[in-house]
């Protein structure tokens, strides 16, 4: 395939969530996102996050899956009240032709405490062709 060709389906979805305040203490959807109808190909799949979290010393859970598979999980530990929790995660794999769901779940720990999520992206890129 020529180069120009490829740049031409290079795809770039993404979603942008923020101000989310208060989340539970059971999972709860944070964002999610629906690609338009996309080629088979090499993708990456990635999400940011910035939180914070009124607690020390216990956990922040996310989870997140592709077309209602299965929940890859996270635990996010803090150290100190208040302080930024900030995550980037990203994996690329071969995906077949189709609209593809993200969805991200998080909850906190401890009832009583607050978990504040600043801004979540979601994004998933195109990156090359499968062999």
């Amino acid at each position: 395939m020529a180069d120009v060709e490829l740049w031409n389906r290079l795809t770039y979805d993404y979603i942008k969530e923020s101000n989310i305040l208060n989340v539970s203490d059971t999972y709860q959807i944070i964002a999610t996102l629906v690609t338009p109808d996309r080629l088979a190909g090499v993708y990456e799949f990635a999400f940011s996050l910035s939180c914070l979290y009124t607690a020390t010393n216990t956990n922040v859970f996310l989870r997140w899956r592709l077309d209602g598979g299965t929940w890859t999980e996270h635990q996010l530990s803090t150290n100190d009240i208040d302080a930024a929790i900030t995550q980037y995660y990203s994996y690329p794999d071969v995906y077949v032709e189709g609209i593809h769901t993200f969805e991200l779940e998080m909850k906190k720990e401890v009832v009583g405490n607050t978990l504040n999520i600043n801004y979540l992206d979601l994004m998933f890129k195109r990156v090359g062709v499968s062999t």
